[in-house]
């Protein structure tokens, strides 16, 4: 059906989800495409179909599936968002993934180069062992639930069918669960799964991605009875052994084995091995005996032997009668109970050979040789049995048992031999150390002597060293700005103080703690000094202090004192007929300004008095006249004052003397007496 037919386009799911074209359509429900209103962000809605609503089981897969894949978290797996219904049909909304399939990757490309099958390979085995040490497997592990993306990024989806390990994961039905050509032997008889059922999905898988087909060909009967009646052959085997590396072979090899003690034990251990072969191939390295053997321990084991029946495959077809005494005379060789060989000397009914050789029923007379055949074989199958039992149960009690090594402070190599020679298998993880050189073991998990089962997995953290952020440059940001800064550097903001700054804007840091560039302590306190702008500073008034005073004062404040020299009083206007009152010489008598609030590097003027101005009585004769006398002494700055000195008739009007005398220095405008005879 085409997008534009399709009724649920257009439709805005529980108010939130807008359908906007259908992606994909399956045998239980159909994947859209849509728009999330609320984060405003293109999801994937899973819809299960109208016909399935009302089918218990298909609605718990639908359910099972949304559960399932929300508990897994990992960059390989397909997120699921959200779980609803509208109008009474189940829907998941999931991580809308913008690519292609896998089975569209190998229907175009394969077979790949091993590099590439296993640059696809390893995500998806990497999402499956995040499902198995949640405690889930896939069970449907096949191209078609692989997606891509443009940006090639991997992603395993379609946890419909996965199941806990701790519930029943499958019953004998006799009804196929998953792919055929992907399903491995013990679901095809019927037999739980467990998470080495993913890893044989998972071989088919890399058979695939190598050589461009799928192992085994026919219907889907067909193909479910050859996955357990033979082995999967070797991917060389159908590219060319010049192709394929055969330690990669033999890693196919291992995961598709039909005994599933035979395969990776879980999916982190087939990580393991697919990082071994990425990091052999990225050093070039196509011929190694050890690696041949950690791809595939059990290589040559005599349990899983191509072309021979497992006891499984036997078990599917219920037990024949035993024929007729006359049909087993006249057409088999052999005993009618399946045999391969029949005894040395069968006996007739009666206790006699048959003439013509084949063998008819036994009779039930038994002679006494044949009575102590049967003791011997009886004494040695209980012989068998005792021994068998004796190691069952030292197995079970103790040999399956290791003590898990001292790993602290082993390197990388240390380590990993330590660990083989102990029968068990390690991971790395890395992390910072405050106390542990780079490169060494800081712990592992179990911890030293625990008693751990053979082949399971240590996880170990490799130390980095101490872990260290740089300093980042903050003076001349902002307060704000320098605390996000610190902060994306891993450091916090310490004390805050403040300062003045004739230089730096207010607001702005002027200088930190820590050196810029050096390399600090995760969450190391940095302190910052922040500006307050330009010091204020209030102004005192100096006027009638001495000026020196004054401007020792105003400089030591952080001011500018320009000081002018005046004569005070000042009669550089004219001779006022009220003097003005003198100021000492050396005193202030003004100030600009004189109070209020300046900065650090403002001028205050300060106009200072040089006393007052003086000037030389004028040489004035006895004799002069009255008005001759009068204007020298106004013109000289003095104030003239006429006084008779005589009394007696005669007045002559002429100038007898001054008062201060000719020559003598007094201050401008004084007043000089002119005695007139």
């Amino acid at each position: 059906m085409d997008s534009a037919d399709d009724p649920l386009v257009g439709r805005v799911l529980d108010g939130r989800y807008e359908i906007l074209a259908r992606q994909a359509g399956g045998g239980m429900a159909t994947v859209y495409r849509a728009r999330d209103r609320r984060l405003g962000r293109e999801v994937a809605v899973k819809i299960l179909h109208d016909d399935r609503t009302d089918d218990d089981s298909g609605a718990a897969t639908f359910d099972r599936e949304a559960r399932a894949a929300a508990t897994l978290h990992d960059s390989h797996i397909v997120g699921v968002f959200d779980q609803g219904e509208d109008r009474g049909r189940p829907f998941i909304v999931m991580e809308f993934v913008d690519g292609c399939t896998l089975r569209q990757v190998i229907a175009r490309e394969a077979p790949l180069p091993p590099p590439r099958a296993l640059a696809y390979f390893e995500p998806i085995v990497s999402a499956l062992a995040v499902a198995h040490e949640a405690g889930l497997i896939h069970r449907d592990v096949k191209p078609e639930n692989v997606l891509i993306s443009a940006r090639g990024d991997v992603k395993v989806g379609d946890f419909g069918l996965a199941r806990q390990l701790t519930a029943a994961t499958a019953t004998a039905t006799g009804v196929l669960i998953g792919t055929p050509s992907y399903v491995p032997p013990e679901r095809v008889e019927f037999k739980p799964a467990d998470k080495r059922s993913d890893v044989y999905s998972a071989g088919v898988m890399l058979f695939e991605l190598l050589t461009g087909q799928k192992p085994y060909a026919g219907d889907n009967s067909e193909v479910a009875r050859q996955h357990i009646t033979r082995d999967m052959p070797a991917p060389s085997s159908i590219v060319g052994p010049t192709a394929i590396p055969h330690w990669l072979d033999e890693l196919v090899v291992a995961c598709t084995r039909r005994d599933p003690e035979l395969r990776p034990h879980d999916a982190p251990d087939l990580l393991r091995r697919v990082r071994e072969a990425r990091a052999a191939l990225a050093s070039g390295t196509w011929e190694d005996g050890e690696l041949t053997r950690v791809m595939n321990p059990f290589a040559g084991h005599p349990s899983d032997t191509a072309g021979a029946p497992s006891l499984a495959a036997t078990s599917l077809r219920p037990p024949m009668p035993p024929p007729p005494v006359s049909a087993v005379a006249e057409t088999t060789p052999h005993l009618a109970f399946g045999h391969d060989e029949p005894p040395d000397d069968p006996p007739r009914p009666g206790g006699a050979r048959s003439a013509t050789g084949p063998v008819t029923f036994p009779g039930f007379r038994q002679e006494q040789k044949y009575r102590r055949r049967r003791a011997i074989v009886l004494t040695l199958v209980l012989a068998v049995l005792a021994a068998a039992i004796g190691t069952g149960t030292w197995w079970l009690v103790s040999g399956r048992y290791t003590d898990v090594p001292d790993l602290h402070g082993m390197t990388q190599g240390q380590a990993t031999t330590a660990v083989r020679d102990a029968k068990l298998t390690i991971e790395f993880t890395h992390d910072y150390s405050e106390d542990v050189p780079v490169g060494q073991v800081i712990s592992a998990v179990p911890g030293p002597g625990t008693r751990a089962l053979r082949d399971s997995v240590v996880k170990a953290v490799l130390s980095q060293g101490p872990l260290r952020y740089g300093m980042p440059p903050v003076a001349g940001l902002s307060l704000d700005d320098a605390k996000t800064a610190l902060a994306a550097n891993h450091l916090v903001t310490g004390q805050v103080t403040q300062e003045y700054s004739d230089t730096v804007k207010e607001g702005t840091v002027i200088r930190a703690s820590q050196e810029q560039g050096a390399q600090l302590k995760p969450d190391t306190a940095v302190d910052l000094v922040v500006s307050q702008g330009r010091e204020p500073i209030t102004v005192s008034t100096y006027v009638g202090s001495a000026a020196d005073d004054a401007i020792t004062r105003l400089t030591d404040a952080g001011l500018n004192p320009q000081r002018t020299d005046v004569f005070s009083p000042d009669y550089s206007a004219g001779c006022p007929a009220a003097p003005a009152p003198a100021v000492a010489k050396g005193l202030v008598i003004k100030q600009e300004p004189d109070s209020g609030t300046l900065y650090k590097g403002d001028t205050v003027t300060l106009t200072v008095s040089k006393g007052p101005a003086s000037t030389t009585v004028p040489d004035i004769t006895y004799g002069s006249s009255v008005d001759d006398a009068k204007k020298a002494l106004e013109k000289a700055g003095l104030v003239p004052r006429i006084v008779n000195d005589t009394s007696g008739v005669l007045l002559l009007g002429v100038v007898h003397m001054t008062d201060p005398a000719p020559g003598t220095d007094v201050a401008q405008c004084s007043i000089v007496t002119i005695h007139v005879v």
